[in-house]
């Protein structure tokens, strides 16, 4: 007789517990659906690129959320459901960002609580607004198959594995074109002679001097990039915070794609050029150099001469890649 008690009682248990195991839907156009996929554009990061910067974001993915059978719980994110982590990407974090919190995706075992909650015996409602993301970790070796599981609605107990579940899952899929990719750079030589007309112009708006060099940047591999738009920062290594020339007061900005490069701008706040490939992976833009002159050097007796020879020093320009476009 005990044993057929204890028999009931398990049966009862197991009963109860499908019977309660939280059922999550989005209403999408009228419509309940179980899942929602995401396709990850072609993403090509630089080689150099440092880890935990975010290569990929999507946008803000806002659904109604209606569950059932629920049991006086919260609803939560579940990372990964029935995901296989040797199957996760190498050298990526997936994430995602709730209510302004960015929260990394670093364990299928942890949950999130959303701001849903369910009563016993009735349909609750509620709204997520979801944005996902992707984190660099490490080398990139190798993409995934397929739609990749990020997150599932569930409640408190963990993952709904009943047969015929049904609780939201947003995937993302085309993991497999992530690559990563790199450039190099090379300017012309920017020490030029200019004969300087010394008239009034100098010191209000200055003398400009078109295409004094370029800066030329190569990008591999070809099949990757091709066409793409590589984004650099650009700075300079002088310890002046000024372009001089041979002559005592007269100064010069460096002008990059609209972009005008000082001598005040150092690695912490580079200008931001971006070029677009052609097909072999080149790209070029010309260099122009505006000389102006310092007014507290308006007694220096070169200024008197009818016109001069003025030579640049070095600027000492580098280069970063930041990214691809």
């Amino acid at each position: 007789m005990k044993f057929i008690y204890c028999f009931i009682f398990i049966v009862l248990s197991i009963v109860t517990n499908m019977a309660y195991a939280l059922d999550c839907v989005a209403i999408v156009n009228g419509q309940q659906t179980t899942q929602q996929d995401v396709k990850v554009n072609d993403i090509v990061i630089p080689e150099l690129s440092k880890n935990n910067e975010i290569i990929w974001e999507s946008d803000t993915y806002t659904n109604d959320i209606e569950c059932n059978n629920g049991i006086d719980e919260r609803v939560y994110f579940y990372p990964f459901p029935n995901v296989d982590p040797k199957t996760i990407p190498n050298g990526m974090i997936f994430g995602i960002i709730y209510n302004n919190q960015s929260y990394d995706l670093s364990s299928a075992t942890m949950k999130i609580p959303t701001d849903i909650f369910v009563k016993p015996n009735q349909t609750s409602k509620g709204s997520i607004s979801v944005k996902v993301y992707i984190k660099k970790s490490g080398a990139i070796s190798n993409g995934y198959s397929g739609s990749l599981p990020i997150y599932q609605l569930d409640g408190s107990g963990g993952l709904n594995t009943n047969a015929g579940a049904r609780n939201f899952k947003l995937t993302l899929s085309n993991l497999s074109n992530i690559a990563t990719a790199n450039c190099s750079f090379s300017f012309s030589d920017l020490k030029k002679k200019n004969n300087l007309l010394i008239n009034d112009d100098l010191i209000s708006s200055g003398a400009l001097f078109n295409s004094i060099g370029n800066i030329s940047v190569t990008c591999l591999p070809v099949n990757i990039i091709a066409n793409r738009t590589a984004v650099f920062n650009i700075y300079t290594k002088t310890t002046d915070s000024y372009f001089k020339t041979n002559k005592e007061g007269l100064i010069y900005d460096l002008i990059i794609d609209n972009n005008t490069l000082k001598g005040s701008n150092k690695s912490t706040n580079p200008i931001r050029v971006a070029f677009k490939l052609d097909g072999s992976g080149k790209s070029t833009k010309n260099i122009n150099q505006n000389v102006t002159l310092n007014s507290n050097s308006i007694q220096e007796n070169w200024l008197y001469a009818q016109d001069t020879e003025t030579i640049s020093d070095d600027p000492k320009i580098q280069a970063e890649l930041i990214q691809f476009d």
